[in-house]
């Protein structure tokens, strides 16, 4: 018997298990996940997408593997809501680009050189939770669903968790885009 949640019930739970972790915890789980990710063959390519963390949400700190990148010499793209149309946008990350908190927490570039999205490699996502069959779920905005429906479609799409996979999530809709890989501190995930 296969064990199922709906994505309201994954999110409920992972932020749970998300906000007990420690600080010093986060940060050495955050760890192990990067250098579970130099297993991965993604490392060839150009260019790499990647979000940054939101501290107070306890997502996996993407710090380290943003350096990771530019140690090489990978194009940094980095996202920017834009919460009248639900859309992320693209912008190529320099040492000159000036980062601003939005409205939740997160980063985000002012101003700089916007990117389309089809010229992008690899994604690296947030998420809560996932299930065996790739399946991921977020906080429930859509924004990546919706941009990943724009990239091309060789893109490879990396989650980044600090939990193994759920059996299944139940209510994935025709909307929802799965992920390729997910990285967690003790294993890889390939769907």
């Amino acid at each position: 018997m296969i064990l199922s949640m709906t994505k309201f019930e994954a999110r409920k739970k992972y932020k749970l298990l998300r906000k007990k972790l420690e600080f010093k915890e986060l940060q050495d789980l955050s760890s192990l996940i990067v250098k579970n990710c130099s297993i991965l063959d993604i490392w060839d390519m150009k260019n790499y997408h990647i979000f940054f963390s939101i501290p107070k949400r306890n997502e996996v700190d993407t710090t380290q593997l943003i350096n990771v990148l530019k140690k090489k010499n990978k194009n940094i793209i980095i996202p920017k809501c834009d919460f009248k149309n639900n859309y992320l946008e693209s912008y190529l990350f320099e040492n000159s680009t000036i980062l601003k908190e939005n409205k939740y927490g997160v980063l985000e570039p002012v101003g700089g050189l916007t990117v389309e999205t089809n010229i992008i490699d690899v994604i690296f996502l947030p998420l809560l939770a996932y299930d065996k069959m790739g399946n991921r779920v977020g906080y429930g905005g859509g924004f990546y669903d919706k941009f990943l429906k724009n990239c091309n479609s060789n893109v490879i799409k990396v989650g980044l968790s600090f939990f193994d996979p759920e059996p299944k999530i139940d209510d994935i809709s025709q909307f929802d885009v799965k992920i390729d890989h997910c990285i967690t501190p003790y294993n890889s995930f390939n769907f």
